[in-house]
């Protein structure tokens, strides 16, 4: 996949033999985006269309990104909790085990 650095070169790509051309302008009035601000800037005068239709599909992916790394750190949160409980849970099992054992020598021994 290729990676478009500014959205002069972005917007000379999607004008380069579009054949579905009427595609984008169909998309671009589907999503209302001439008459939208982009975020980010106050005045979106001297953009095209398609730069405002890029920059706005850029700003999701931003979004997105920000969301799946703040995902991935609750994951990470989440897995070392539940590596600390199961730790925890293995001790409670060998004590006990232990304790069971300790209770069986003595109820044995108490009857002889």
């Amino acid at each position: 996949s290729s990676s478009f650095s500014s959205s002069s070169s972005s917007s000379s790509f999607l004008n380069q033999n579009n054949p579905s051309s009427s595609s984008l302008s169909n998309l671009m009035s589907e999503l209302d985006v001439e008459d939208q601000s982009i975020e980010g800037h106050s005045s979106v005068v001297g953009y095209s269309a398609s730069d405002r239709l890029l920059q706005a599909v850029q700003g999701q992916r931003d979004r997105f990104r920000k969301e799946v790394n703040r995902k991935e750190g609750e994951l990470a949160i989440a897995k070392n909790i539940s590596d600390q409980l199961n730790e925890n849970a293995k001790q409670l099992r060998s004590e006990n085990l232990t304790l069971f054992k300790k209770v069986r020598y003595l109820t044995n021994h108490q009857n002889q």
